[in-house]
Formats: C-alpha cells, structure tokens, sequence
C-alpha cells in the first residue's frame, strides 16, 4: 500500500472515528435524558420494543447494508457519470416504492404483528398500546434510512467521509430535541417524533448537498430488469436474509428481553446496557470499518489480498487494544459507572443494578463485535456476501436454543452472555474462512498477538477489582462515583498502555502525533 493510499485510510478512519465518538457521545446524552425520564418502567419498556418492527422492516429491504453492495458497483462505473446516476436513480425509485408499501402493511397490521414477537411483560401489560402508537410514528422514518444510505454510499464510494459522519450526530441531536421539547406534553412519544426529525434531517436534508457535488443526479427511470439492479440484489440478497449481529443482539434482546423473569424494566434495561456497550463498538469497530472499507474495496477488485489482510489485521489489533481494556475497565467499575451515567429522575438505584448486570453480559463480547464488523468487510468487498450468510444462520442455528432456555433462565444476564457467545462464533467461523479464501494468511499469527492483549487486559480487569477493595468511602455521590471509577480504572490502564508501548503493539508516540 503507498503512503497516499495510507494516509488516505488513516485520514478517512479519523474522520469516522470522530465522527463516531460524536455520534455515540450525543446517543449517550440521548440515552441518559430517556433513562431520567422513564427509568426501567413500562413506558421505557414499550420504547425499547416499539423499534422491533421498523428496524425488521429496515434489514428486509436492505435498508442497513445498502451501501456495503452499492459502494463496489458504484465505484466500477467511474468512469461513466452516466451510467452511475441510472444505477442510482433506479435503485432509489424502486427502494423507494418498496419502503412505502412495506412501511403501510406494517403500519395497518402493527397490534397483530407485535402479538407474533411480544413477550408477557409487554404483550400482557398496559406497555401493549403505548408500544403500538410508538412503532406507528417510527415506522415512517424508515424511509429516511433508506434514503440515507444511498446518498451516503454516493460520498463513501467518491472517499468524502465528512458530510456522511454527520448522519447519526443529527440523528440523535433530533432525538434529544424531541424528547425535551415534546415528552413534558406527550410523554415519551416525544422521542418518538424526534426520531422521524432526526432521521430526516441526518439523512436527507444534509446529505442531499453533499452528493450533489460529487456531480450524480437523480434521473427518472425505473428499470426492474437492469443488469446491475440485478447483481446488485444477488449480492445483496445474502445480507437482507442474514441477521447481523448489531440488528440480531437487538432483536433476540428485546425479544428474549421481553420475556425475561425480572419482569417490567428487563427490556429497558437491556436496551440502556446496549447502547453504552455500543459506544464502544461504534467507535472501534463501525468507524474503523467503514474507513478502511472504500480502500480495501479497491484492493479486492485488484485482487491484492496480501495488502487488504495488512490493512484489516492492522486495525483489528488496535481495536482489541481499546476494546479490551475498555471492557476490562468497564467490568470492574460497571455499578458506579452506570449510576454515575443514568441514576437519576426515574432511574432508581434497582434500575442501575439490573442495568449494570446486563452490562456485565454484554462486556465479553466487545471485541469480537467491534472485529466482526472489520472482518466482515474483505468478504463485502470481494462480493463473497454468501459466505457471511452461512457463518450467520449457523450462529443463530447454535444461540436461539441457548437463547430460550438458559438465557431466560438467567434473565438480563444470561441474554447479554449469549449475544457476546454468538459474537465469538461469528467472529471465530470468520477468521476461518478467511484462512479459505486466502491461504497465505497470517492468522495464526494474528491470533496469538490478539490472545497476548486479552492476558494483559484480564490482567488489568484483575488489577482494578482489586483497587476496588481499597478503604474509601460508598456514598452515592457524583463526587465519590467519579473517584473510585478513577482509583480503580487510570493505574492499570496507564501500565497496560506503557506494556503495550514497550512491546511494539500500540505506539503512544504515534497515537499522540495522529491526535494532533
């Protein structure tokens, strides 16, 4: 790889991470001002839920991995404007055609198709209408996502990151403003509406500009019998049948979550560990993934698998640095770090202890999900979707047993166990395949640099846990909160970081030069 072609990558994977510590930032915000505002009780519950059918919607049409196909076949057309803004155009009219009756059938049939997934701590409780009304005024914003996704492919496949990296910052800013301007009148249908703002003005309003000077325009032509329209869904076609694991941990979470039997506030708090649990795997694992995507889709059509496998082991092995160690920290300080970030308004001490638990589960699954997401991406970029379809059906065909019997058994905690189990599988029957498609791999290497960083990490969770035993003081304060979460968490990362620096795996001296 030159030195363009890598300070390219290195440019675009900070402009993602960026963007992405941003987005997850302001989600968090959006998160804790839900949390103040419902706590773990029935409405917190039917929010959590009333995302179950639009998201579906979202993964049958493609919605979610649109442009992961897209970006490849864009790019082949570079040199031919107009054949781009045809394959464009008719994409988006005939997504668009399917979005709108797909979003009406769900809309009409909501109540009974809620009843198919639903477990009794919804189905069976007064959370049943309110989940009804919320997915009605979601369900529009689907359209938005669609949308989205294909004028952010546009900028991605022409490598402009910055005007796509403001998507989900608008998204949730929409959020927030909906549920602080809206819930004081309507209660939490509030959040509901700012996610139909959100979605819109990240994903179309401020989008639209930027593809417009990448030069494509939309033409009126609508052609079901386009030969790329036709590679383009049998690429995709593995993706829309394929549960990913983002959207498969969400929804076995809210379906599981609402059967677990810790009852009301189960759901929610499951959702609220997630979403901080994803602050993490956003920005080590979706940023790096998607900036090292349009580079190593080049590689791959230059059949350079040496290079993408350099590129992709490189980010993997500073992925499970952050993510390891963050998880590891995590562990150790989960009940003062969830109190510290939520446990107000109707957030209760019994609403940080459950949550906290769910934390624990999902914790052991950071890093395999922030690295499937990278993984994933030489598979995408050498149109080997189908692949990704197997390692996914046979993920699912070993958790769902486990899923309905010792999961439910365990409730919060053992949901989040066996999403980070699924998360392990998926990312194990990857490094495999890999081996398959290239078989000069260096993934036995690889592996035993990755099981190195897990020691020290397991070493360092160790460590914390035992600075939680020194004497201070318990008090339920913001002020003691944030001392014993520093007591426990800043020396053993500091020394985790120094070994890592001394051993050649992460140089600080680098990581500090790029920061500036």
């Amino acid at each position: 790889m030159g030195s363009t072609e890598k300070k390219g990558t290195v440019k675009a994977i900070l402009i993602m991470v960026f963007s992405m510590f941003m987005s997850r930032g302001i989600g968090f915000i959006r998160t804790a001002v839900l949390a103040g505002q419902a706590g773990t009780g029935t409405a917190a519950d039917a929010y959590a839920f009333s995302f179950l059918l639009p998201d579906l919607l979202n993964q049958m049409l493609a919605g979610g991995v649109l442009s992961v196909t897209f970006i490849p076949l864009f790019q082949s057309l570079d040199h031919d404007r107009k054949a781009q803004n045809r394959f464009f155009s008719n994409l988006f009219w005939i997504g668009t055609a399917l979005f709108s009756v797909g979003i009406a059938i769900m809309w009409i049939f909501t109540p009974q198709l809620l009843l198919l997934a639903a477990g009794k701590n919804i189905a069976q409780s007064e959370a049943f209408g309110l989940t009804v009304d919320l997915t009605r005024i979601i369900l529009p914003a689907q359209l938005f996502f669609f949308w989205g996704a294909l004028l952010n492919g546009v900028q991605y496949a022409n490598k402009r990151f910055f005007v796509p990296s403001l998507t989900p910052v608008l998204y949730n800013i929409g959020i927030i403003a909906g549920g602080v301007a809206l819930a004081p009148y309507i209660g939490i249908n509030g959040f509901a509406w700012g996610v139909v703002a959100g979605a819109f003005v990240g994903n179309v309003a401020v989008q639209i500009p930027g593809v417009m000077k990448m030069g494509t325009a939309l033409v009126p032509v609508l052609d079901k019998n386009d030969p790329l329209l036709r590679e383009w869904l049998f690429k995709t076609l593995p993706l829309i049948f394929t549960l990913g694991l983002a959207f498969s941990n969400e929804l076995m979470g809210r379906i599981y979550g609402s059967r677990s039997p810790e009852g009301t506030g189960a759901l929610s708090a499951l959702n609220y560990a997630y979403r901080l649990f994803m602050i993490f795997v956003g920005i080590f694992g979706q940023a790096f993934a998607g900036g090292i995507y349009p580079f190593i889709t080049r590689m791959a059509n230059e059949n350079k698998l040496a290079e993408m496998e350099t590129m992709v082991f490189s980010t993997l092995e500073k992925t499970a640095v952050f993510t390891l160690l963050g998880s590891a920290l995590l562990f150790a300080t989960r009940y003062d770090v969830t109190a510290l970030l939520f446990q107000r308004g109707s957030f209760t001490a019994d609403s940080t202890l459950i949550t906290a638990n769910a934390l624990a589960a999902y914790l052991p699954g950071m890093f395999f999900f922030s690295a499937i997401m990278i993984l994933n991406r030489p598979f995408f970029a050498l149109r080997k979707t189908y692949t990704t379809l197997a390692i996914s059906l046979i993920t699912l065909a070993i958790t769902i047993p486990i899923y309905s019997t010792i999961g439910l058994k365990l409730g919060v905690i053992g949901i989040g166990l066996t999403g980070s189990l699924a998360s392990l599988i998926t990312y194990s029957l990857l490094l495999v395949q890999w081996k398959k498609v290239h078989p000069e791999s260096k993934v036995k290497a690889f592996t035993l640099r990755t099981i190195h960083i897990l020691i020290v990490s397991l070493a360092v969770a160790l460590v914390a846990v035992a600075l939680s035993k020194l004497p201070m003081p318990q008090e339920q304060t913001v002020l003691w909160q944030i001392v014993r979460i520093i007591v426990q968490s800043i020396p053993p990362l500091v020394l985790a970081l120094i070994y890592f620096d001394r051993s050649g795996i992460l140089s600080l001296k680098s990581l500090m030069r790029r920061g500036r």
